[in-house]
């Protein structure tokens, strides 16, 4: 099992509660909130959880870089191939060709588990 590694953790203003080991997006400078569509562009996964009473208050570090644990969403994800991301930022099998993969798979897991996911900045277009 790989386990999480590290390449670039960037600290950010959590400016929304947040979920622990899901994809999340620029809000504004030096902010990052919840992923709310599985097209949003994404900085990377938020590493601890953020209530909503810590909202523009708490610190997070988001890993851009790296491998990281990342929690499944409904259909799970297969070892070895693209990961894509739902609405909540969970990850999820790959969609149709053109989508944008947000990482590879390096566990098999279904939906609720934590597995580790190589992540890709910017994401990369499945063929």
């Amino acid at each position: 099992m790989a386990g999480p590694t590290y390449v670039y953790d960037a600290p950010f203003t959590a400016a929304s509660a947040l979920t622990q080991f899901t994809w999340v997006k620029f809000s504004a400078d030096e902010a990052v909130t919840a992923v709310t569509a599985a097209t949003d562009r994404v900085v990377g996964v938020v590493q601890q959880p953020v209530v909503a009473a810590d909202v523009n208050k708490q610190a997070v570090d988001v890993r851009v870089v790296g491998i990281s644990k990342v929690k499944v969403g409904t259909g799970g994800v297969t070892r070895g191939f693209d990961v894509n991301i739902d609405a909540a930022g969970l990850a999820v099998a790959p969609g149709a060709a053109g989508t944008i993969s947000r990482g590879i798979a390096m566990q098999t897991g279904v939906a609720g588990d934590l597995v580790d996911v190589f992540l890709t900045p910017n994401g990369r277009v499945q063929f």
